[in-house]
């Protein structure tokens, strides 16, 4: 083999290691950036708006017993008021969530959670309806039945969600951290395998000038 064969022959051995690095690098990027974009993207917003949706069905809880236990009307009035706004977000978070929803287990899940919600929702506006009637002891029954039965739907159904959502943030997490860790084993291994052959290929190009500059 010539020299500029050799020569030849080593820088192509060179070219193939690195082009191998860097789609070993692009590869592992690739795949950490997917896994977090489906963390930031999916299930930490996914994960607020459940708080949210359950802080919201506790306000309405809370302004819905406040409503029967006062014997006034102004504050009657003003827990109305309140517990209308918080039904006027319910279908602004519902919508929220729907947003972060890129899988059909996830969807199946939240499916029901809408329904129990306006099911709350209307348990509580019958509830007030009976004690704006002055029927406080009816009004205190329709909620330990009714109410209180569609609020543990509810409230099973937004715990089994944000469990989802958690662990889908948790096996994101560990595959970023799988692919990371690979992609390091590979890049190493190759950068070492590069230095072994620049460093044997060298030697032997060297060599090979050296004989025939002797010869």
């Amino acid at each position: 083999m010539t020299i500029g064969r050799r020569i030849a022959a080593a820088c192509g051995v060179l070219v193939l290691l690195s082009a191998l690095l860097g789609a070993v690098a692009v590869w592992s990027i690739r795949h950490i950036r997917e896994q977090l974009n489906s963390v930031v993207e999916d299930s930490l917003p996914g994960v607020q708006v459940i708080g949210r949706l359950d802080s919201l069905q506790l306000d309405l809880r809370g302004a819905t017993l406040h409503h029967v236990a006062t014997p006034d009307t102004n504050v009657k009035a003003v827990k109305d008021a309140q517990a209308e706004d918080l039904k006027k977000h319910g279908p602004e978070l519902i919508k929220e969530y729907e947003d972060t929803i890129h899988n059909p287990r996830d969807r199946e899940i939240f499916q029901p959670i809408p329904g129990f919600l306006d099911a709350y929702v209307s348990a509580c506006e019958k509830v007030r309806a009976l004690s704006r009637e002055g029927k406080t002891v009816q009004a205190m029954a329709a909620y330990d039945t009714e109410g209180d039965s569609t609020r543990k739907q509810l409230k099973t159904a937004l715990k089994e969600q944000i469990e989802y959502k958690r662990a889908s943030a948790n096996e994101n997490a560990k595959s970023a951290k799988s692919a990371a860790g690979l992609g390091l084993l590979f890049t190493g291994c190759i950068l070492a395998l590069a230095l072994v052959s620049g460093a044997v290929l060298a030697f032997y190009v060297v060599r090979g000038i050296n004989a025939t500059l002797k010869g």
